[in-house]
């Protein structure tokens, strides 16, 4: 924790799809934290620099589904030391495996009406928010040294066959 995270949560995603099923949930979500009381919320369009930067002050991200289940700013969350807060990712394998519900991420659930009651418990909850930000980091960073790129190596050898 290098500054101080003044910024509650962070939801900056696009909600403009032709595709309702991908939509659906991100402005569901959206508007579900635009409810909340008393909270430093972020949302819209940014330009990359002080996204960036924003992040650096955010103790948590919201990472709806979109085309697929996981995403860039998934990473970008734990880079920055946020707490990723997304729906539950249990129903799928992801290399790297860096998606442990309630260790590198906080998983909703899929009852999108039962999510934003979740999400207003941990944005209170700031040992939580501190201990899922730092367990993700160390999981990004794990994924950078001489052991990531080993594991990295060995899967993919894996999986043409060659092990």
């Amino acid at each position: 924790k290098s500054v101080e995270k003044s910024i509650d949560i962070q939801a900056r995603y696009t909600i403009s799809y032709a595709a309702e099923t991908v939509a659906f949930q991100r402005r569901f979500i959206l508007q579900m934290i635009q409810k909340l009381q008393g909270l430093k919320i972020r949302t819209g369009k940014l330009a990359l620099k002080d996204y960036q930067e924003e992040l650096k002050h955010t103790q948590a991200v919201l990472s709806p589904f979109g085309w697929g289940e996981s995403c860039y700013r998934d990473f970008e969350a734990m880079i920055y030391g946020c707490a990723l807060i997304k729906p539950s990712m249990s129903h799928l394998e992801t290399y790297p495996d860096i998606y442990h519900e309630d260790l590198t991420y906080i998983a909703l659930p899929w009852e999108m009406e039962t999510a934003l009651t979740k999400i207003e418990q941990v944005l209170h909850d700031k040992a939580l928010l501190m201990s899922v930000a730092l367990a993700g980091q160390k999981k990004f960073q794990e994924l950078w040294g001489k052991k990531g790129a080993d594991a990295f190596c060995d899967h993919f050898l894996s999986l043409v066959g060659a092990h």
